[in-house]
């Protein structure tokens, strides 16, 4: 073919080409090729995706939290077969039944610092994280609450406290009360009625005896059940009425560490309770949203 030949053929070819008559040029690839391997690159990268939010969380763009820092965030827990133990959202509480109206429900505040209050697992998981960010994560028992033996207590199912009582009172109170030899008053922590005995010389520290009846029923400050079981001149015996499961303030602050006491078991002469947190020895799933995070030199 000479050169006239060669440039007729060119043109022919583009021309065809350009009017939809003729073959693919050679090397062309076929229809579809492209595309399909570019949809399963996507497919991939989704895949991928959801992989690293269920092990991660999702990780939007921002300043991560740092040691030093105090962060807003809101948590769920869930012990080893999912059951929700405890959160700070209400909704979810209501949901999975463990609501309190003894507590309020709102963000929780915490600075990632050693000694705030939470297990270092805990604390440890947070760094790290950024504002926006849902992360989840799992503790074993020794990591989040181990659970401590020394926090059961046995306390005596009766204590005793004294017929006579002294108070010292304000001149607001001494008014108030018309506090005077014979008077009878309230007693504002048990119930029962109290007569004024003698007031002493300083004109504020009032001498009462305390008459309280059998069977009398009372709830004590740290919200504990008691009834009077018996009195003489001299003393007067409470006896605790608890419940099993149920949980009071304990301010024996030296020995119960959480201060809450729950009631294991209980005999005719003493009461057993466990002041170790209700979350001890048990393997824990954290799932923890981070709202914000706040230091001295950055704001969130």
């Amino acid at each position: 073919m000479d050169k006239n030949e060669t440039a007729k053929a060119k043109t022919n070819h583009h021309g065809d080409v350009a009017g939809g008559k003729a073959g693919m040029p050679a090397g062309a690839k076929k229809p579809g090729v492209g595309s399909n391997k570019l949809l399963a690159l996507i497919l991939i990268i989704i895949v991928a995706a959801a992989i690293a939010f269920v092990f991660f969380g999702n990780a939007p763009k921002g300043r991560q939290a740092q040691a030093g820092d105090t962060v807003t965030l809101d948590y769920i827990i869930r012990g080893a077969n999912g059951t929700v133990l405890d959160t700070n959202i209400e909704s979810i509480a209501r949901n999975f039944g463990i609501y309190s109206k003894d507590l309020t429900y709102q963000h929780f505040t915490l600075k990632l610092s050693p000694g705030n209050g939470m297990v270092a697992g805990f604390t440890d998981n947070i760094i790290n994280m950024t504002a926006g960010q849902t992360k989840r994560f799992s503790l074993n028992s020794s990591e989040a609450y181990p659970y401590d033996p020394t926090q059961v207590f046995e306390l005596p199912r009766e204590s005793v406290v004294p017929r006579t009582a002294t108070a010292v009172l304000t001149p607001a109170e001494m008014s108030a009360l018309k506090i005077a030899a014979g008077s009878t008053v309230t007693n504002k922590k048990y119930g029962w009625k109290m007569t004024v005995i003698n007031v002493m010389p300083d004109g504020k520290t009032v001498v009462f005896r305390q008459n309280p009846s059998i069977n009398q029923y009372f709830i004590n400050d740290g919200g504990w059940p008691l009834v009077v079981s018996n009195f003489t001149d001299s003393d007067i015996t409470l006896r605790l009425l608890p419940g099993i499961n149920a949980t009071y303030a304990y301010t024996d602050a030296t020995s119960c560490k959480t201060g809450i006491a729950k009631v294991i078991s209980e005999d005719n002469s003493s009461v057993m309770v466990d002041c170790n947190n209700p979350l001890a020895g048990k393997d824990l799933e954290f799932e923890v949203n981070l709202i914000s995070i706040a230091n001295s030199t950055a704001q969130q």
